[in-house]
């Protein structure tokens, strides 16, 4: 139980220490030269993170709607249909 524990702190202790290796190098800018040869150079941002992507999306209304109603009408008739009533349903209008 005792060795169990022990390994469980150990792992922890080196998960900390990697991770430690990796975002130390992102927080400081001097760092020795032998510290440079074996870790990366630090995190590397996305697009995102640095700001180079501006993306605005819209919708359009009209087009929504009459999708919406489209559906509506289509799930009122096939419903008419499986319960035998005679329903007569129209198109939605375009305009």
């Amino acid at each position: 139980m005792l060795r169990a524990v022990r390994l469980k702190f150990l792992f922890l202790f080196i998960l900390t220490v990697v991770a430690i290796m990796f975002v130390l190098p992102s927080l400081t800018g001097g760092l020795p030269g032998w510290w440079e040869k074996h870790v990366s150079s630090g995190l590397k941002l996305g697009l995102d993170l640095k700001g180079g992507m501006h993306l605005i999306l819209q919708v359009d209304m009209e087009s929504a709607v009459r999708n919406a109603l489209n559906r509506d009408a289509n799930d009122l008739k096939e419903m008419g249909e499986k319960r035998g009533l005679g329903l007569k349903i129209g198109d939605v209008a375009k305009d």
